[in-house]
């Protein structure tokens, strides 16, 4: 039985996500908000349920002009309806060239065109569109201030910051894209990591790329 995505789903699909699921990831300058894959598929088992939807991975392939680049194209289905859509994962080097995880790009590449192809059924488009979740009426001012002086006393400090960059350094890796968003107990728990030779490896962008 097919199930034909009506006004109500759409908007149920469309629905901006909590606060406190979104992400943002620093990138040429730009804070960028995104949805976690795991997120974007929960949505679609809600609203469709597990067995209400699927998809399939029509190819996932290094760019023929960039190799450090993965392409991939995903078919999501529901009903009788399909939609495709493309991704992408740049493919993460250490210092001394070798690649940090391919297993994990090739996954990051996937989920960004999942994301692509969920966006077209609605999921997540209003960050494409440059709107973020409004906060609830009246708690704005008070949360937005909150949140800065959460976020200036999570701040790793100047030396911590060094510290982190020293102990990659002499394991050959640089330090991930996202160091200028990481917090305080965050750096502090990978400087552990290495120093115990717990084989850490930093996070260098996000499990895909954002909306």
């Amino acid at each position: 039985m097919s199930t034909p995505v009506d006004s109500e789903l759409l908007t149920e699909l469309s629905k901006p996500f909590p606060r406190e699921v979104e992400r943002q990831l620093e990138k040429s300058g730009v804070t960028l908000t995104y949805i976690p894959v795991s997120e974007v598929i929960a949505r679609l088992n809600d609203v469709f349920g597990v067995l209400g939807w699927s998809y399939t991975q029509i190819s996932c392939d290094r760019d023929a002009l960039d190799p450090d680049f993965l392409v991939a194209h995903v078919r999501m289905t529901v009903g009788d309806v399909t939609r495709d859509g493309v991704g992408g994962q740049t493919i993460k080097r250490k210092r001394d060239g070798g690649i940090v995880d391919l297993g994990d790009e090739y996954k990051g590449a996937v989920s960004d065109a999942l994301k692509k192809a969920a966006q077209s059924f609605g999921v997540g488009l209003y960050l494409a569109r440059g709107h973020s979740s409004p906060a609830p009426a009246g708690q704005q001012t008070r949360q937005q201030g909150e949140t800065r002086i959460t976020e200036l006393s999570n701040l790793p400090s100047e030396k911590q910051l060094w510290f982190y960059k020293s102990e990659l350094k002499k394991k050959g890796l640089l330090p991930p894209l996202n160091i200028g968003t990481m917090s305080k107990f965050e750096v502090s728990k990978a400087i552990d990591a290495l120093k115990n030779g717990e084989g850490f490896v930093p996070v260098y962008d996000t499990p895909e790329e954002p909306f």
